[in-house]
């Protein structure tokens, strides 16, 4: 049976069609430590114990939170800890920007406890190796809001505890949206729907 595109099946009720990623997550790593063997090799490399790994990681883990507390004082952001899963951190980012309004750059940062990953020192007794596992832990993140002239509002999350994966996230309606400014056509959007567009040609 052969199926047919909903723009097809609903040509007649339809206006226009706009098309437009949904959302994009972008994801990065730290090369050649970002997996259980290649931070094994690094620490045996820099002469650092296997079984001293969590007092290698700390100080990382206090700079990056060092940091983020540079870079909203920098911005005259202050950072919300969110404990309840509850919560949606979307609805408390709309709070601030309902007030701040919708200029590019750091909107409000977020910092929660989560899933991460992370390594355990492990001693293989059969044959007297230590070496470094994947294990899953929960570290505290940071979400960074930023509005972005291009892509509108994205967030950054970054985890404080090693190997440190990042992730982008931007919602590609908004930049859809963003599209529509800089083109000095007018539409009402609700949400990621778009409800008119001026000039869809």
């Amino acid at each position: 049976m052969a199926t047919t595109a909903l723009a097809d099946r609903y040509a007649a009720n339809l206006h226009g069609v706009l098309s437009c990623y949904d959302r994009i997550i972008v994801t990065g790593t730290l090369p050649g430590a970002c997996y259980a063997g290649g931070m094994t090799s690094f620490l045996y490399a820099n002469g650092i114990r296997i079984f001293d790994y969590p007092r290698f990681a700390e100080p990382l883990r206090e700079r990056i939170r060092e940091r983020a507390q540079q870079v909203c004082e920098a911005a005259g952001v202050r950072i919300e800890h969110v404990n309840k899963s509850h919560i949606r951190k979307e609805d408390l980012v709309a709070r601030v920007l309902a007030v701040r309004g919708d200029a590019p750059g750091l909107v409000h940062v977020i910092s929660a406890m989560e899933a991460c990953a992370s390594y355990k020192p492990w001693l293989d007794k059969s044959n007297g190796h230590v070496y470094l596992r994947a294990d899953q832990g929960k570290c505290l993140h940071y979400y960074f809001y930023f509005i972005d002239e291009e892509f509108g509002l994205c967030y950054l999350r970054v985890p404080t505890w090693a190997p440190f994966g990042l992730q982008f996230y931007c919602n590609g309606h908004s930049e859809l949206a963003c599209s529509l400014r800089r083109e000095g056509i007018e539409f009402v959007q609700e949400d990621n729907a778009f409800l008119r567009v001026a000039d869809l040609a």
